[in-house]
């Protein structure tokens, strides 16, 4: 603490009056000046300090001692060389009426806008006065006004999560006399308060996720959420940031959306599109930083989910007996935005039996030609006669046809004879699935073949392969009753 004064034993002052840790010995005069603040009806609102004067005397010891008023003069401009300090009265020895100590005014940061020595001979005392603002709102230790620091916590729905919004703000205090440095002044009083270190211990209270029950909370920086807003002639700084709260371990969000979609042939498929993002905040850079690190882990454990996530949706909703295939999905797209840390997908499945495919397959196609055997007749020309040929009745049958074709293509790992290869073994598979069965003929034999055609280009295989079959007479098709188609 420091004391202007060259008393050396001051009688028991009634008051004590100072200036951050400067002690004006003995107590001025002050002057008050106080504003009266009106709301739109013209009723007085609030009453607001504004101009404190400061009237006082030092005494010079020895008298005429003019080095001695100079250091006075100087300690005194030294005193007062720093804005928003703060300005209180407190009780001294002297006061009848309270305690010593006791603070009377408190509270007041004002800026300096004059010291002052008044002309005299400066003989034995030293007269000065010194003006001072206070600025409505201002803050202890800062060069600003109007400091605020809101905090707004949202559930989000689809997410199950906190959406967290933080906004600061300030309008500095111009100490300059040329020029401002009221803008710098409003920053350095923002910053501090900026980022999640800063959220109050007992938020969140009444939203959630929140640590009730025991539950494990981790909050996450998110990318791309911050803004400045700068008024560099009114002096005000503002951000906004934005920050994410989530119960759990997992330092993703995910958001999801699912559809049951049933066409007029009772084909149903179930559609899913979601949104994975990574907690954290990106290095804004070309590899995304932690948060698409975080986002990309999280996909790949929500993406081996996929089938039964999507199985859970069919089950809901569907009323027959039907299965969803959910090997492979018919569809499958993501989206990743790196600078953002999210990645998007959009991923069906149907229980249309034909798209029923294995790993690795991405189309398919099969189909079985019947040409019946029949019943045998000889049919003779005979020159000029008027009723047409004769027809004989062999009493035996005509040979049948079965003719298998198959067809895939394979998906495209990088390998194509591996691909091609696949895709062969596939419809191998599928010929021999739908070959008939020797039971069911009198006889049954394979005319040459498989004929194959395969593309490594396109990575596809095609198969063909053709049966010849005798039924006996009795259960082939006649003209003079209903047909009869064999049974699959």
């Amino acid at each position: 603490m420091t004391t202007i004064s060259q008393v050396t034993n001051p009688p028991a002052a009634v008051a004590r009056v100072f200036y951050g840790s400067t002690e004006l010995v003995p107590a001025p005069i002050i002057e008050w000046t106080t504003d009266i603040d009106h709301d739109d009806n013209t009723k007085v609102r609030s009453l607001i300090t504004r101009g404190i004067k400061i009237n006082g005397t030092f005494l010079i010891v020895p008298s005429g001692s003019y080095e001695q008023m100079q250091v006075m003069r100087t300690s005194l401009e030294a005193a007062f060389a720093t804005d928003a300090l703060e300005f209180r009265i407190i009780a001294g020895p002297g006061n009848s009426t309270l305690p010593a100590g006791t603070a009377i005014v408190s509270g007041l940061y004002p800026i300096v806008r004059s010291v002052n020595i008044e002309p005299d001979v400066q003989f034995n005392r030293i007269d000065y006065n010194i003006d001072l603002v206070v600025e409505s709102n201002s803050v202890s230790g800062q060069l600003v006004t109007d400091l605020s620091d809101n905090w707004e916590l949202s559930e989000n729905a689809d997410g199950a999560y906190l959406e967290i919004s933080h906004s600061v703000s300030a309008r500095g205090i111009n100490t300059l006399a040329s020029g401002t440095n009221a803008i710098h002044n409003a920053r350095s009083a923002v910053f501090p308060l900026l980022g999640l270190s800063n959220l109050p211990y007992y938020l969140p209270y009444y939203t959630e996720p929140n640590a009730s029950g025991g539950g494990t909370v981790n909050i996450y920086d998110v990318s791309l959420q911050r803004s400045e807003s700068i008024d560099t002639l009114g002096g005000s700084y503002s951000v906004t940031e934005n920050f994410i709260l989530a119960s759990g371990s997992d330092p993703y969000v995910h958001e999801r959306t699912s559809s049951y979609e049933e066409d007029e042939n009772g084909i149903v498929r179930v559609v899913m599109n979601g949104t994975v993002r990574g907690l954290g905040r990106t290095n804004l850079n070309t590899d995304g930083g932690v948060g698409y690190a975080q986002a990309l882990a999280g996909f790949n454990t929500i993406r081996s989910q996929f089938g039964s996530d999507a199985s859970g949706v069919y089950n809901d909703f569907q009323q027959g007996a039907g299965t969803l295939y959910t090997t492979s999905p018919i569809s499958l797209s993501i989206t990743k935005s790196k600078y953002n840390g999210t990645i998007a997908y959009n991923v069906s499945y149907t229980d249309d039996p034909s798209e029923d495919l294995p790993s690795g397959i991405v189309e398919s196609t099969s189909s079985i030609q019947r040409n019946e055997a029949g019943r045998l007749y000889a049919s003779h020309p005979i020159p000029f006669r008027r009723l047409g040929n004769v027809i004989q009745d062999i009493k035996t049958t005509t040979e049948g046809q079965i003719i298998i074709t198959t067809s895939a293509k394979s998906e495209n790992t990088g390998n194509a004879s591996n691909d091609v290869n696949r895709a062969i073994a596939f419809i191998q598979d599928e010929i021999n699935r739908l070959r008939p069965n020797p039971a069911s003929f009198q006889s049954l034999r394979l005319e040459g073949g498989p004929n194959v055609t395969y593309s490594d280009k396109e990575l596809t295989a095609q198969a063909t392969v053709t049966y010849i079959f005798v039924v006996d007479l009795s259960s082939v098709n006649s003209a003079d009753s209903d047909i009869v188609l064999p049974a699959f």
